[in-house]
């Protein structure tokens, strides 16, 4: 394999091109990087930017924030819904828009690229606050259509939909 800049120029036989550094990886896997798809590392790369945990496995992208529980959009109010308050650092690290989260994580500049899912329960939580065990009624749903829309233009985060008994509630849900 061979690199002009970082970048991946050619694959097989490289013995035409002149380098200043050469390394025997016959019979090795050479990769680019691995990415982790479902990680809860949303506020772990806020935390800890050097990501040693990722970094040393080869990992250099983290799909973050999976089980419906996203950094953003979210922002505590009168405490925190159930399950919010199993993930720790989440009242201290968490925002109201992908695009603050973006800010923060650009400014900690982390050793590996970052993805969010945007979820279901943080845009219920977003848009209901605490009551957000209740079916959701048709203004709130347009809000958090609203802000779903915004996820999707933002180019950094996906709608993730998980449906695991904690998310179910007797009345039906929207």
């Amino acid at each position: 394999m061979a690199l002009d800049q970082g970048e991946i120029c050619a694959v097989g036989d490289c013995n035409r091109f002149d380098a200043d550094d050469v390394v025997k990886a016959g019979g090795l896997a050479v990769a680019p990087g691995f990415i982790d798809v479902h990680t809860h590392n949303d506020w772990a790369v806020l935390q800890s930017p050097a990501m040693e945990c990722k970094i040393t496995q080869g990992v250099t992208t983290v799909i973050a924030r999976n089980c419906g529980i996203s950094a953003a959009p979210f922002t505590p109010r009168n405490g925190l819904p159930a399950p919010f308050g199993i993930v720790p650092g989440i009242a201290e690290h968490s925002f109201g828009s992908v695009e603050q989260y973006a800010k923060a994580v650009d400014l900690v500049a982390p050793a590996v690229n970052v993805m969010l899912l945007a979820g279901r329960s943080s845009l219920r939580a977003e848009v209901m606050g605490r009551d957000s065990d209740r079916a959701s009624n048709g203004d709130e749903i347009s809000q958090m259509a609203v802000l779903l829309d915004q996820l999707w233009r933002s180019v950094r985060a996906f709608f993730q939909v998980v449906w695991t008994p904690i998310h179910i509630s007797r009345a039906p849900r929207r």
